[in-house]
């Protein structure tokens, strides 16, 4: 079946780090969070090795955040009428008589999707730099202690919705993870799930 390019290999790869580093961050914060979780850290060389590895994985974290931001924002951080007649209908999911509008290369769930990882990350990254050098910033005690929980709130939300993330990319809608692993994807799936994004595509002559 004739396939098409959805994305590029830096634009996977830039992915595969983001995604890479925020597993690793996973690990290594439950293995720290908790001396009854000491032994996961066993996974990465001890207790300080993960210490250490947790804090510069978070750095590379945010970087591959902020590339995997200006690579897609053209395409995943702007909403038409569409979009907003694909939230009103939740994209055809609560009904198979609904049906939703025609997607761009996103549709508007991977748009508040992209958005909120941006800006959830940014605070992750943000809450992780005060935990790590509390001394060096000199910030009043109240400001580590908010820290703490903040980071871990944020981190149970990123788990829910990587999780939900992971679901509608698998499971959900079989033929998307061709897109990650290997940039193509069929042109049936391009025009069911992303028509508009698929004839702009076709119009440009691939």
């Amino acid at each position: 079946m004739p396939t098409i390019e959805r994305h590029t290999t830096k634009e996977r790869g830039v992915h595969a780090v983001h995604a890479i580093s925020f597993i690793i961050l996973l690990l290594t914060g439950i293995g720290l969070y908790d001396k009854s979780f000491f032994g996961i850290t066993k996974l990465f060389g001890g207790v300080d090795l993960s210490r250490f590895i947790h804090h510069w994985i978070g750095v590379v974290f945010i970087i591959s955040l902020f590339l995997m931001y200006f690579q897609w924002k053209g395409e995943a951080a702007v909403f038409d009428k569409d979009d907003k007649e694909w939230l009103r209908v939740f994209g055809g999911y609560l009904g198979k008589d609904v049906k939703a509008p025609p997607a761009g290369k996103f549709n508007a769930g991977q748009k508040m999707f992209f958005k909120m990882i941006f800006w959830a990350g940014i605070l992750f990254g943000i809450t992780g730099i005060i935990m790590w050098i509390p001394q060096i910033l000199a910030l009043p005690k109240i400001i580590v202690q908010l820290s703490y929980i903040l980071h871990d709130m944020i981190l149970i939300g990123l788990v829910m919705g990587v999780l939900a993330h992971v679901y509608l990319g698998t499971l959900a809608n079989p033929g998307t993870i061709s897109s990650l692993l290997t940039g193509q994807v069929d042109e049936q799936w391009a025009r069911h799930h992303h028509e508009k994004w698929f004839k702009q595509v076709i119009k440009k002559g691939r």
